[in-house]
């Protein structure tokens, strides 16, 4: 029930709480000198301005991100179009959930072979099958399928936009470029 889901919950995100308090984050090879918040804002459009190629990341997580919003709508979807009851749902959410933990092993191989703009190109063309194939589904594993590829394509997503981030720019504009890109 949902008693149980909530204390398992509760139990693995204390547990990984617990594990980061004695974690000790090594100190970083270069940092910037202290500077106001409100500097720091200021040179963000020249930061911008500098790298083409990171600005058009930025637009391209953010448009990635935008659609993120949808995928809520996924699983009502889905309700609807096959009269699932909450079982039926619950096998979607976890054929979602282990592509997406899986894929991760592949977007990794590929990373590691091409590089996490090619991780983050190929997860969005798979998101956009996803979608495709779930507009036409008809049918319960037409629609698993499609919960599939999301999870493969949100994994990719996920990957490629947290580690492309840092091949951009100089060591000591990575934090801003970072807090950039997660904003």
């Amino acid at each position: 029930g949902y008693a149980s889901t909530c204390l398992i919950s509760f139990l693995l995100t204390a547990g990984g709480l617990g594990v980061l308090l004695i974690t000790r984050e090594p100190e970083s090879p270069s940092a910037r000198s202290p500077t106001r918040l409100t500097q720091r804002l200021r040179e963000l459009p020249a930061l911008l301005r500098t790298d083409p190629a990171y600005r058009r990341y930025l637009i391209a997580r953010s448009l990635g991100a935008g659609g993120q919003m949808a995928l809520p709508y996924y699983i009502v979807f889905a309700g609807e179009q096959t009269n699932l009851a909450g079982s039926g749902l619950g096998w979607l959410t976890g054929a979602f959930v282990g592509a997406q933990t899986l894929s991760n092993l592949v977007w990794g191989a590929l990373a590691d072979r091409r590089g996490f703009r090619d991780v983050l190109v190929g997860s969005l063309a798979t998101w956009v099958g996803a979608t495709l194939l779930l507009t036409y589904a008809s049918g319960f594993a037409a629609i698993a399928a499609g919960f599939v590829a999301l999870g493969i394509g949100l994994g990719g997503f996920q990957m490629g936009t947290m580690n492309l981030v840092l091949e951009f720019g100089d060591r000591e504009d990575l934090p801003m470029r970072i807090a950039l890109a997660q904003s």
